[in-house]
């Protein structure tokens, strides 16, 4: 924790004590996550500032920063990432986000090749205008970059879901040119979906939906022979029930 910022972040689990705010548990179930309380007596542009252990990246051929926040309400402030390779002599902004990102854990990852030897995250959040302004982090790590990397669900765009078909759309996470997609009723195991592949990651067709049932949809990259990216993390979406046909 920095000594001369106007608060700490905070370890919790199982939720913050604000409502309509915050999350409910920590990315995977039943571990713990930093977060930062906006309540009172905090005020609005008040920063918490935490720094990372010192890490060494220079085994790394393409290091990036993975991480999943949690910026839930409609007070929702901002979350500042910076880096430093000089032992903390200077600092480079390498993410920022505002606002409300809507009720659920958003993946992001963050490419820090352009960075060498010993590095340290300098991690800050600002207090929004009320106290629905919670912001977490968790599963803050720094990886080798994989070769194929997923694709990120907060990037997904749904569109035109109606009660048994739907359409999505994604942003590339790389070069590739070849998506997996699998989507079901809500918590179906991986493997257990409908599966398609296609070329295209604009308004691709999620057909045998069932009406008024919450679903999942993952998608991952192919980039080649031999080379497929993980599973992105899961959106879920709500079908409406089928429209009723009135009697002739």
């Amino acid at each position: 924790q920095d000594l001369n910022d106007d608060f700490d972040w905070t370890l919790d689990a199982n939720g913050t004590s604000s409502s309509s705010t915050g999350p409910s548990d920590d990315m995977t179930g039943g571990g713990n996550y930093m977060y930062i309380e906006t309540s009172s007596p905090r005020t609005a542009g008040q920063q918490a500032v935490m720094y990372s252990e010192s890490i060494d990246i220079s085994s790394l051929a393409a290091a990036e920063l993975r991480l999943f926040h949690h910026m839930y309400g409609l007070t929702t402030a901002d979350l500042t990432i910076e880096i430093s390779d000089d032992g903390g002599q200077s600092y480079n902004t390498i993410f920022t986000k505002s606002g409300d990102q809507g009720n659920q854990w958003n993946e992001e990852v963050i490419s820090i090749a352009a960075f060498s030897g010993i590095v340290h995250f300098k991690v800050i959040g600002v207090v929004g205008s009320s106290f629905t302004g919670d912001i977490a982090i968790d599963n803050f790590e720094v990886i080798e970059a994989p070769t194929c990397p997923k694709p990120l669900s907060n990037f997904f765009s749904l569109s035109n879901i109606f009660a048994t078909n739907g359409e999505l759309s994604w942003l590339t996470a790389g070069n590739e040119s070849l998506w997996e997609v699998q989507w079901g009723a809500n918590g179906f195991p991986l493997g257990n979906g409908f599966i398609d592949t296609t070329y295209s990651n604009q308004n691709f067709s999620l057909t045998n939906l069932l009406p008024s049932t919450s679903h999942d949809v993952y998608v991952r990259a192919i980039c080649g022979v031999g080379d497929t990216s993980l599973w992105s993390q899961a959106v879920t979406f709500t079908t409406p029930c089928l429209a009723l046909t009135p009697p002739q």
